[in-house]
């Protein structure tokens, strides 16, 4: 990354200097790493990293999961030789026109950061600090992420013909979502629930609550979804305040039923379509989250806000 100066200033320029190359060190051996401890060496030191997706899309690690958004804020409308930003839990994927829009993308992306970095001081002071026993919990959101980001990579890779395989927690601060967030002057996504999952009581001995307790939470706050991942129209949902934060089971199931509404590692989450899945189920939805034939086809995307209401006749 690009080290900042004051005119006039060498002294300090030059050991910031040194800091990137040190940084840029860390980075480098950071990649040896596996998935949550690489992410985490890779935010603690530098603003971020920047990485080839294949050649026709770059896979940008900030230095904070509360910047991700604010990243997208500063992206504004699609930059020049961009197709499509792909937010996920830790990383943001950027596909592109063409090979060639690579490095001036690159650039344009490498400054966001830099500034990100300059106003908010990385933005993680203000964060929850992440722990690899929350990674474990969100394992669904890794893989979520990989999945699909991989996915997207593939399909802009299908329309020219060529391919690429990018290989992807700290949450944010309550209040940390920008201003021009497009989503913050819209009305939330109503979804009615039954409170009738199977996981409801566990979930409530989890949390050392009440299932009305559990209920009152789930619907006493506004989610917002901060990636879309796993399946198409699964959304994963996060609260302002980290609340009602559970394991994943300890066994998965081999089939979970559509509409289902269900925790995991800090998420809430509706599952669009029958699948196997190992979140906690505390209730179901006749919502259709996902549905070919509407146009867009899903209810949520990432920005969506969401807020989850009882279904009068009873749960």
């Amino acid at each position: 990354m690009v080290a900042r100066q004051s005119a006039g200033n060498p002294q300090p320029a030059a050991h910031a200097a040194g800091k990137t190359t040190a940084a840029t060190a860390d980075v480098a051996a950071a990649s040896e790493l596996p998935g949550a401890r690489r992410a985490a060496v890779i935010r603690e030191t530098s603003t971020g990293d920047i990485r080839a997706a294949g050649d026709r899309a770059l896979l940008v690690i900030p230095p904070s999961r509360a910047v991700i958004p604010r990243l997208l804020a500063a992206l504004g409308t699609r930059p020049d030789g961009v197709v499509d930003v792909l937010p996920a839990a830790e990383t943001v994927l950027v596909t592109l026109a063409a090979p060639a829009d690579a490095e001036p993308v690159r650039r344009r992306l490498a400054a966001a950061l830099a500034d990100l970095a300059a106003t908010t001081g990385h933005a993680a002071t203000t964060g929850h600090a992440a722990t690899v026993e929350d990674a474990e919990d969100a394992e669904d959101a890794e893989d979520a992420a990989t999945t699909g980001h991989a996915e997207a990579v593939e399909d802009a890779a299908t329309a020219d013909g060529t391919s690429g395989t990018p290989r992807p927690s700290d949450r944010a601060a309550p209040g940390s979502r920008p201003a021009d967030d497009p989503d913050l002057g819209t009305e939330p996504l109503v979804v009615p629930v039954r409170y009738d999952g199977a996981d409801l009581p566990q979930v409530a001995e989890l949390l050392g609550l009440t299932v009305d307790e559990v209920i009152a939470q789930h619907t006493g706050t506004e989610w917002h979804c901060a990636f879309v991942g796993f399946a198409p129209g699964f959304g994963y949902l996060e609260s302002p305040d980290g609340r009602l934060t559970v394991p994943r089971r300890a066994q998965s199931r081999t089939a979970v039923p559509v509409g289902a509404v269900a925790l995991a590692g800090g998420y809430s989450a509706v599952y669009p379509r029958r699948s196997p899945g190992g979140w906690q189920l505390i209730g179901t939805t006749d919502l259709r989250m996902w549905d070919v034939d509407r146009d867009p086809p899903a209810l949520v995307r990432a920005g969506t806000r969401v807020r989850f209401t009882v279904v009068e006749d009873g749960r």
